[in-house]
């Protein structure tokens, strides 16, 4: 049976050079070997319109072999107002 290794990431933080605030505070990731993950940004002129609280929808996109996309399955998380997770599918 092979060994699955986890890797764990606690208390991470991000300032940019001048900002006054951090823009990740405290983030805590744990993901398998092999896990593809990103942290998305709202960025560019929808920046300025989202507000503390709203609700996004994230979308992403990927480019992969045609065999492996024959037998991908996408999965999709829906929070709560706290930002836990509620249900994945």
């Amino acid at each position: 049976m092979a060994v699955q290794y986890s890797y764990v990431m606690k208390g991470l933080t991000k300032t940019f050079p001048g900002a006054p605030k951090p823009i990740l505070n405290n983030i805590h990731l744990q993901f398998q070997s092999g896990t593809k993950i990103a942290i998305i940004g709202v960025n560019g002129a929808a920046a300025r319109l989202v507000q503390k609280n709203d609700k996004i929808i994230v979308v992403t996109y990927g480019q992969m072999p045609q065999e492996e996309a024959r037998q991908w399955s996408p999965t999709v998380v829906l929070l709560d107002e706290g930002n836990v997770v509620k249900a994945a599918a």
